[in-house]
């Protein structure tokens, strides 16, 4: 089972480098409809918003147009005690 996810983490990040190479536009080719999806493996965001969800056992990779490619907010994040935030989460320390 390890193998086959650490398969199509491979498969899914060669398609989304090969992919930005020659696309202008990601969703260009995407078709709206209602995947037929088994399990959600690895996830990983691309360029033109677009979301790829990995299934293992359904072995195929689903691309979803989130139609978020506009930065929001207004500047840079400064989250105070980020480290310790994180680390007691996990049960630790900074």
């Amino acid at each position: 089972m390890l193998t086959t996810a650490r398969a199509l983490l491979a498969m899914m990040t060669a398609a989304m480098l090969s992919g930005v190479a020659f696309a202008d536009d990601l969703t260009s080719s995407l078709k709206p409809g209602a995947p037929d999806i088994k399990s959600v493996g690895a996830l990983a965001f691309g360029p033109d918003g677009v979301l790829f969800a990995a299934d293992p056992v359904g072995a195929a990779i689903f691309a979803f147009d989130t139609k978020d490619v506009k930065p929001t907010g207004n500047g840079a994040l400064n989250v105070q005690g980020v480290d310790a935030k994180i680390a007691s989460m996990l049960g630790s320390t900074a």
